[in-house]
């Protein structure tokens, strides 16, 4: 039996005469729109009591053409307040950073050696160094670290590492292993597929006109370590593959907006699977943390055999984690480790 679970309230008051009052300015959105699954908001309006009308006659009629006066500029003030609200704040807004690559076009100029990127794929580089890769046309971005600049190139092929054809592309260091040869060391593949599904060697990244894009990544060790270059190309690489390149994915939703969390189309039934984890506390974790890349936040406590519902996975530096609820009751179990569940019918 489940044992008893916690439930979460979240009150908001909103009210914008006191956000004039108090000089605060409001901006009109956030960098991320959150999914209506990711929280219940319950916007509680408070209403002032309606007084008796023969009092608002007998007022109105003791309102000076002073009073009447003020009251038009008060009127004057909450309509421009009203639309600077609607507008955004100019400054705000240029302090706020989208998720979505398309965010820094303004300030990214073209990647200095395009010879070294294949049709269908484009890299620029960003106001702080820092390259973005876009392939398939844009469906699919990663971002490489500035030490990164001409150390790599991008190859396009019609086979993926796993055998099956399709849109696949190949990021591979640019020093060939053997001084005039052309072996490239393969650093990242991104290819697609029309299957969810987890693996050592593959995670799926994203999920984009109906197919999910998976990342293959080399666990063997093919760097020429005689080769002076070759071993400074592994050393770049390295150094910020991990807490920089594979925290950056991100594919476009249906809505055009590129985020690194990406749907499940079709909902996937399953359970906590704990297996010969069972020291490990288990659990579903806030996305909000996953995406920061700190310390993740437990939502809630999970154990072996509960029912889950999989709605939407984000993936986080060689881990996949499926937001679930409880398939029987709708609770919102919050983002749970792919090697914490079992998908025996149609992911994994």
């Amino acid at each position: 039996m489940k044992r008893k679970k916690k439930t979460i309230a979240y009150l908001a008051a909103v009210s914008v005469m006191a956000l004039m009052m108090t000089g605060c300015s409001s901006s009109s959105g956030t960098s991320e729109q959150k999914d209506d699954r990711e929280a219940e908001i319950t916007l509680t309006a408070m209403d002032e009591p309606a007084g008796k009308a023969e009092n608002e006659e007998e007022s109105a009629e003791q309102v000076s053409e002073e009073t009447k006066a003020e009251v038009k500029e008060t009127e004057a003030l909450t309509q421009a307040v009203t639309e600077n609200v609607s507008s955004g704040d100019t400054e705000t807004k240029e302090n706020v950073k989208s998720d979505s690559t398309e965010s820094d076009t303004a300030s990214s100029k073209p990647y200095e050696y395009p010879e070294d990127i294949c049709e269908g794929a484009a890299v620029v580089e960003n106001s702080d160094g820092s390259l973005t890769l876009t392939v398939d046309n844009g469906e699919l971005s990663v971002d490489f670290p500035p030490e990164w600049k001409n150390h790599f190139i991008v190859t396009h092929s019609d086979t993926n590492p796993d055998g099956e054809s399709g849109n696949n592309y190949f990021v591979s260091s640019k020093t060939p292993t053997v001084e005039g040869g052309n072996y490239h060391v393969t650093i990242l593949a991104l290819f697609k597929n029309d299957r969810f599904y987890v693996n050592a060697g593959v995670h799926p990244i994203g999920y984009s006109n109906g197919g999910y894009w998976h990342l293959y990544k080399r666990t063997d060790d093919v760097w020429n370590h005689e080769n002076p270059k070759q071993v400074e190309e592994e050393n770049i690489v390295y150094e910020k593959l991990c807490d920089f390149v594979l925290k950056s994915f991100r594919s476009r939703r249906d809505s055009g907006e590129m985020t690194r969390e990406f749907p499940i189309p079709e909902k996937a039934f399953g359970h906590v699977s704990i297996g010969v984890n069972s020291d490990k506390p288990y659990c579903g974790y806030s996305l909000e943390s996953i995406l920061s890349g700190g310390e993740l936040e437990n939502v809630w406590d999970v154990e072996d055999g509960w029912h889950v519902t999989a709605t939407d996975a984000v993936y986080d530096c060689y881990n996949t984690y499926i937001n679930c609820y409880d398939t029987d009751d709708g609770d919102k179990y919050g983002w749970i480790s792919f090697w914490n569940l079992a998908f025996p019918d149609n992911i994994g």
